[in-house]
């Protein structure tokens, strides 16, 4: 065969090979199905531009799936088996849960260089969560509340669980049973972590006398379509930074930890167990908790870092706002979501299931 015909040969195989690769719709240097990370996660609760970096540096696509509560969460492990999910955001007390179901994967600190940079204190005391997740974002539970249309700021749980007249179908809840009951028994003036039946039984009649003035069971959005920029809700309860993220579209809005105190919570990067792409989520979260990221994250959804390498990277001004770090006073009057034996958990579950259908 002469070096004409070889060229010709040669020419055929590759047009050929061409035709076959548009017919299939492929780019080999393209992410494929094989090559995806399946992400659970809240939504808009990452920075979007961090995800194309990893995607990038790592020829991989990461597919989203959202949810908007925990306990729709917990439903979607629960009908699947966590199987279709690679890696997830939890918070402490749903990593717990899901530990115990067998749902999540421990996490071996080698695969993770970057867990060096994260406070001891994230990890400090949470045996479950130390072992199957990676500290996120961690932050308060609070009021947001547009001063403008209300007659006296809010300074007391007091205030949304007893509201005044005005506020009639005007305060948005979050659909959270966990949160509403404890902040409840704060309102009381009762401990949040109390699984006194008494305690849970009064706070029982408090959530049961406010649902009637609560306009929506429904996590406020965090756009300028926002019930509370347009002035559809009035107060509404939030987690920190996104009342600091709602304050970007509407000078109005504040944001308070009541004087009673609060719930302090950490989410958690974790691992599926029924994943396929084990190395790649292992990757994923040591890329979250590298400092350079994480602060950028951080930044981005005006939550505080765990990681302080992190901290050192972020401007004053942001270590500074009390609504994303909450002064020494606060973090005294709060404390973590609770762990509650199955009798309180069905008395709380069954109210609050009655109150916010």
């Amino acid at each position: 065969m002469s070096a004409r015909e070889m060229l010709r040969l040669l020419a055929a195989l590759v047009f050929v090979l061409f035709v076959m690769r548009s017919e299939a719709g492929t780019d080999p240097s393209a992410p494929t199905a094989d090559r995806e990370l399946v992400f659970l996660n809240w939504s808009d609760y990452v920075d979007p531009d961090l995800i194309h970096e990893f995607e990038r540096r790592n020829t991989v696509r990461v597919r989203q799936v959202y949810y908007e509560t925990d306990e729709r969460l917990a439903e979607m492990l629960l009908e699947t088996n966590g199987i279709g999910f690679d890696v997830m955001i939890a918070s402490d007390t749903s990593l717990r849960a899901f530990a115990g179901f067998g749902w999540v994967e421990p996490i071996p600190e080698k695969a993770i260089p970057n867990l060096r940079h994260v406070d001891p204190r994230w990890r400090a005391g949470r045996q479950v969560e130390n072992n199957f997740g990676v500290p996120y974002l961690w932050g308060t539970v609070g009021i947001a509340y547009r001063a403008d249309l209300l007659q006296e700021p809010i300074t007391s749980w007091r205030q949304l669980y007893s509201p005044a007249a005005d506020l009639h179908g005007r305060i948005l809840m979050i659909q959270d049973a966990h949160e509403v009951f404890g902040m409840a028994l704060k309102a009381l003036g009762r401990p949040a972590d109390s699984n006194n039946l008494q305690d849970i039984a009064d706070a029982a009649e408090l959530v049961r006398a406010q649902a009637p003035h609560v306009g929506a069971w429904s996590y406020v959005s965090v756009n300028e379509d926002s019930a509370l920029v347009t002035g559809d809700a009035w107060v509404a309860m939030i987690y920190n930074g996104d009342a600091v993220t709602l304050r970007e579209h509407h000078a109005d809005i504040r944001f308070v930890v009541p004087e009673e105190g609060s719930y302090l919570w950490v989410d958690n990067l974790a691992v599926l167990r029924a994943t396929k792409n084990k190395a790649l989520a292992l990757r994923f979260i040591d890329f979250m908790s590298e400092p350079d990221n994480a602060a950028r994250n951080a930044a981005y959804l005006h939550f505080a870092t765990p990681n302080r390498s992190a901290e050192r990277l972020l401007p004053p001004e942001f270590l500074a706002d009390p609504a994303i770090y909450p002064p020494t006073a606060v973090l005294q009057r709060s404390g973590s979501v609770p762990e509650r034996p199955a009798e309180v958990l069905r008395m709380i579950n069954t109210v609050f299931s009655e109150v916010s259908q």
